[in-house]
């Protein structure tokens, strides 16, 4: 018989990596029983988790998914804390990637991907099918290895999952919105504002995921709490990124894997409240035009290409929305996030490709739950 897939669930692991407290006692909780839905990375075999918090074996749903044992909780230190993803030794809680290298001061990129994507032709010969990889099947099976495979060492993972990393290689290849900025301190964050009057913005601190530790604000004003708030990031994770905060039409999410090559899935619909914060996944639909798409797919491309040049190897997911700018045109957004690690964007079509149902959802929606936490709240595929 084979042997349990040890995973490390550590779904809080920018959090750790910043050395910032550990989530609140409830919270670690919901995550921690989210955290069992990765067993739907495994084509058969028990994976055995190890989670954040203590998991209630009798909020997990009996259906038809890869069977799961639970291990003891972990709570790693900042420097020992791995991003989430399996382990070929039990108790080991860090794992060096393969061909890592020293970490190069930016991020590589070789184009400007906006020039790219000025030539619709040209992005959807970049972005090969803009439904995704030409064989899906071998992708899909490649994704969901490098998602059960050993994460990469924890200074290389905490270094690219930070924003200042993706705002650098947004800079890189031509597609950040204008007057974004990686703030590092309070003067130079009013002194941005300062040129911004009128326009709304969002401050995000700089490790942190799931839509949580970002602000708002409008033109120059800071309010005391929100320059309390943003001082603690900048004291925790290094900074900020600021942004202009655009009203969005329609959020979009994509998946891939680094490893002998990079692989990249269809985009998929996220779905997010109005301060984009996360709800749900629908892996069979989007909201993107063919250009839109094409350009989306490209760009996750490129993100793998600057994370395989880092030395990375493992999943990553990237985060993108439409948006209807001043002129009252329509406009994609491709890079708003990156994760380079394991996702529930993973998770999402992993759960689809054992279910068959293609949606999503956390909160208090209608459906048999695979789980269930406090408050009502519960994970269900629709």
């Amino acid at each position: 018989m084979t042997d349990p897939v040890p995973y490390f669930a550590n779904l809080d692991c920018e959090r750790r990596w910043a050395g910032r407290p550990p989530l609140p006692r409830a919270i670690a909780a919901r995550v921690a029983a989210m955290s069992t839905l990765v067993r739907a990375f495994s084509d058969g075999g028990a994976v055995a988790l190890i989670p954040i918090a203590e998991v209630d074996p009798g909020a997990i749903s009996g259906v038809d998914l890869p069977p799961l044992e639970l291990r003891a909780p972990h709570t790693p230190a900042p420097d020992d804390a791995a991003a989430w993803g399996g382990f070929r030794q039990a108790h080991a809680m860090t794992s060096a990637a393969p061909h890592a290298r020293a970490v190069p001061s930016q991020p590589a990129c070789a184009v400007r991907l906006a020039d790219t994507l000025d030539n619709r032709e040209a992005a959807r010969d970049a972005a090969g099918d803009a439904a995704g990889d030409r064989d899906p099947r071998a992708c899909d099976r490649a994704i969901r290895r490098a998602n059960l495979a050993p994460p990469a060492d924890a200074a290389l993972a905490r270094r690219v999952n930070q924003r200042f990393w993706a705002a650098l290689l947004g800079e890189r290849l031509g597609v950040n919105p204008d007057g974004t900025q990686r703030i590092t301190r309070l003067a130079q964050l009013e002194a941005a504002l300062a040129r911004w009057p009128g326009r709304p913005w969002v401050c995000k601190a700089a490790l942190t995921a799931a839509g949580r530790d970002r602000t708002w604000g409008h033109g120059a004003e800071l309010s005391s709490a929100a320059r309390a708030q943003i001082g603690q990031w900048i004291a925790e994770c290094g900074g900020v990124v600021l942004e202009p905060w655009r009203q969005r039409i329609a959020d979009v999410g994509i998946t891939g894997a680094v490893g002998a090559q990079v692989w990249v899935r269809a985009p998929h619909r996220l779905v997010v409240d109005a301060r984009g914060g996360f709800v749900g996944i629908d892996v069979d639909a989007h909201d993107l035009n063919r250009d839109e798409s094409a350009a989306f797919v490209a760009c996750a491309r490129a993100v793998g290409d600057a994370l395989a040049g880092e030395g990375f190897r493992g999943p990553f997911a990237v985060d993108g929305y439409v948006y209807i700018d001043e002129h009252g045109d329509r406009r994609l957004h491709p890079l708003c996030e990156v994760n380079a690690r394991s996702s529930f964007g993973h998770v999402a079509w992993a759960l689809a490709q054992h279910l068959g149902r293609p949606r999503l959802r956390v909160g208090k929606f209608d459906g048999d739950p695979l789980v269930r936490m406090a408050g009502g709240v519960r994970v269900v595929m629709q």
